[in-house]
């Protein structure tokens, strides 16, 4: 008897983003996906992490940004040492943009100090100064998610990192202020569920073949590893004569 697993479709989480921490990695190395499975995987319920953790680690923060209100935004990254923050208007993170750096360091919650300009989308430029795309905040839709990421840098000393968000017109944070990103409008997407399915193979005296499967789903067969597959039963257990001629037979119960 052999165990299968099965996997289910992609669970939304509101309330949480996931934190995926990187020993000895640097800040470019996870933006661009080169540095493996992550050391730690931990669980936010704000954008604004421990301090003083750890050093020589890079993290990237990610999930969903729910807005509340249909509206331009502007957006805040705070961290020691340096960090990015990138922003979709959907759900999908190929179409994230970078919006806001910090450059050097802040302390632990100071939206105002560090690298002033460049850690809030409205006056983050790409060119030094030249140019400021987002000077108009960034139009988000009530109730669409948008994915939302930060990726943070620790050298040594001490560390923090955190994100925050406004709507244009109204008042900047001051330092000090809670992160805006709290649970009611935050969420992550878990791997897709596992489900055991048992499976028993049986051969009997005359050259059949008997299987048998708990767990649900159908029995499709193959006569070669690239395919195609075939569903052959949707109902445990199931008897087949393998046919003459073929060498292999290849099966697969599939949800």
């Amino acid at each position: 008897e052999a165990t299968l697993t099965v996997l289910g479709d992609a669970v939304f989480v509101p309330g949480s983003l996931m934190e995926e921490r990187f020993n000895n990695a640097n800040r470019d190395a996870v933006n661009i996906g080169n540095v493996g499975a992550p050391d730690q995987v931990n669980y936010w319920t704000s954008f604004d992490g421990p301090v003083d953790v750890a050093n020589n680690f890079s993290r990237s923060v990610s999930g969903f940004f729910i807005p509340a209100a249909t509206g331009d935004y502007v957006f805040w990254t705070c961290s020691d040492d340096d960090s990015d923050f990138f922003i979709s208007t959907n759900d999908q993170p190929d179409t994230k943009r970078l919006c806001a750096q910090e450059q050097n360091y802040s302390g632990a919650l100071q939206w105002l100090a560090g690298s002033t300009t460049m850690k809030r989308s409205d006056t983050w430029s790409p060119d030094g100064g030249t140019t400021m795309p987002y000077s108009g905040g960034i139009h988000l839709e009530a109730g669409v998610r948008c994915w939302i990421q930060g990726v943070m840098h620790e050298g040594g000393g001490g560390d923090n990192h955190s994100a925050t968000f406004k709507l244009l017109a109204a008042a900047d944070p001051a330092n000090g202020d809670a992160t805006a990103f709290v649970s009611g409008v935050i969420g992550h997407m878990e791997a897709p569920a596992v489900e055991p399915i048992k499976v028993s193979i049986a051969k009997n005296a005359d050259g059949s073949i008997t299987v048998s499967w708990t767990g649900g789903g159908a029995l499709e067969a193959a006569t070669s590893v690239l395919g195609p597959w075939q569903e052959v039963s949707s109902t445990s257990p199931y008897t087949f004569t393998p046919q003459a001629g073929v060498s292999a037979m290849f099966g697969r119960v599939k949800k």
